[in-house]
């Protein structure tokens, strides 16, 4: 399961996997994407506009997204030049990702 968490300043995205896996929690200020090219992604649907949307995953999406967030938290504290860079990549494909699952089945509200 996703869980995307927006509060005013700050987006959450939390993942808990359906099998032993290790959970990961992604939080980002709304500005740290701003500047990227196409930086419009407060108009995707996965972004709520305050509260949150949950998801649930099989185990292919669990990994896929166990992977990108790992890659995410590998990246803090690098020490990498770019690493902010790399980083917002890596949420962009999170975001896309979890978008793709918003469009294959509606998130349930809660």
């Amino acid at each position: 399961m996703i869980v995307v968490i927006n509060t005013r300043d700050l987006y959450v995205i939390a993942h808990f996997p359906r099998r032993q896996m290790a959970r990961y929690v992604c939080s980002f200020r709304k500005d740290f994407l701003d500047g990227q090219q196409g930086s419009q992604y407060h108009l995707f649907p996965v972004l709520p506009e305050a509260g949150r949307s949950v998801f649930y995953l099989d185990d292919r999406q669990d990994t896929d997204v166990a992977r990108i967030l790992q890659k995410i938290n590998e990246e803090k504290g690098s020490g990498y030049v770019f690493s902010d860079d790399l980083q917002r990549t890596y949420i962009i494909e999170l975001i896309h990702y979890i978008t793709k699952l918003h469009y294959q089945a509606p998130p349930s509200a809660n």
